[in-house]
């Protein structure tokens, strides 16, 4: 079986630039103007940016998760909710 390999890397952009560029390479691709190679490059290039988001994320999280550690040593009571389980709500609201 044939790897493919990304020779891209996902350029340092932050969460909110790497979104826009994401959108405006899905914006390309569904024009359908795209030559072949042209497509499977953006689309590569895509990946690369939806793992450098999803990375962001993570460590986004991971700071939350530290200072509402910190918080609660101090005394302070918090309740994070997970975007998941909102979305959740929403889906059962539609109903």
């Amino acid at each position: 079986m044939t790897e493919l390999k990304t020779t891209e890397t996902a350029p340092q952009l932050g969460f909110e630039a790497a979104i826009e560029a994401l959108e405006n390479m899905v914006e390309q691709l569904e024009s359908d103007d795209l030559p072949l190679e042209q497509a499977m490059s953006t689309f590569e290039q895509s990946q690369a940016l939806i793992r450098s988001c999803q990375q962001q994320l993570t460590q986004a999280e991971e700071r939350v998760q530290i200072l509402v550690r910190q918080l609660e040593a101090d005394g302070y009571r918090y309740e994070l909710e997970s975007f998941d389980d909102e979305d959740d709500d929403e889906d059962n609201d539609e109903d």
